[in-house]
C-alpha cells in the first residue's frame, strides 16, 4: 500500500512482511536489525553502542510482493548488497519450522491406531 509522504526506505519497511534495517561498518561487517516485530527494535543504548563502534544506517532489506527488495541510503548500495545473503538466511529461519521435540513425536507414534480397517 503506497502511503503519501513516505520515503522509499520507510515505504519498504511498511510494506514488508519481514524486514531488517542494515547497519554497516567500514570494515564490511553489518548488523541486521529485525523491524518486523512489535515495539522498538533497538533501545537508545544499543543505538549509541552501534554508533560508537562505527556502524551507520545503510538502508532496509524487506520481503515484499514475494521478492527480496533493497532500499539503500545514498552511496550505500554495495554495502547493502553484501548483507543480502545474511538476510536470506534470516528469512529462511523465519520460514523453517522448528524441530519438534523427539519425545513428543515418540509419544504420538505410540498412540493406538483407532481407525477401522476397511476391506
Amino acid at each position: 500500500m503506497k502511503l503519501n509522504g513516505l520515503d522509499p526506505i520507510s515505504q519498504l519497511a511498511w510494506d514488508s512482511e519481514h524486514c531488517c534495517a542494515v547497519l554497516c561498518h567500514s570494515t564490511g561487517k553489518h548488523i541486521l536489525v529485525d523491524l518486523s516485530r512489535e515495539g522498538v527494535p533497538l533501545d537508545e543504548d544499543q543505538i549509541s553502542d552501534a554508533r560508537e563502534s562505527g556502524y551507520y544506517f545503510a538502508g532496509v532489506l524487506g520481503l515484499a510482493d514475494e521478492e527480496v527488495q533493497v532500499r539503500a541510503e545514498a552511496d550505500c548500495l554495495p554495502a547493502m548488497l553484501r548483507a543480502v545473503p545474511d538476510f536470506v538466511k534470516w528469512l529462511k529461519s523465519k520460514f523453517t519450522p522448528k524441530n519438534p521435540d523427539v519425545a513428543e513425536l515418540e509419544r504420538l507414534f505410540s498412540l493406538p491406531d483407532e481407525r477401522k480397517e476397511t476391506n
